[in-house]
């Protein structure tokens, strides 16, 4: 599947993507390189916030996908609007925490 998102507002300060779709095991693996990129530029943004409010499923590789942003990056990666069904994804494993702003790091 081809990923599907986009970079909006990109300064200095603040990048945010907009994911839009599924995300799971077929996209996981490229959606953290993307972020990884960005905040590993020259001159990357303070943070990225991550909107996920267009998209339509979220498995367990989705999640691990957020969790391992978040424990590398801290607060520099935010999640902004969240769909339904990441919020449901979130809330039934007890991660929804970890994902507002100043929550907990994963694996603190």
């Amino acid at each position: 599947m081809t990923p599907n998102w986009e970079w909006q507002q990109r300064t200095e300060t603040s990048s945010v993507l907009i994911v839009r779709g599924d995300l799971d095991v077929a996209v996981g693996v490229v959606f953290v390189d993307a972020v990884d990129k960005v905040l590993a530029a020259d001159g990357p943004p303070a943070e990225v916030v991550i909107e996920l409010g267009e998209v339509d499923f979220i498995d367990s590789s989705g999640l691990r996908a957020l969790l391992q942003l978040r424990h590398n990056y801290g607060e520099r990666v935010q999640v902004g609007a969240i769909s339904a069904a990441v919020e449901r994804l979130l809330e039934l494993t007890g991660t929804l925490e970890h994902f507002r702003p100043g929550g907990t790091n994963p694996h603190d």
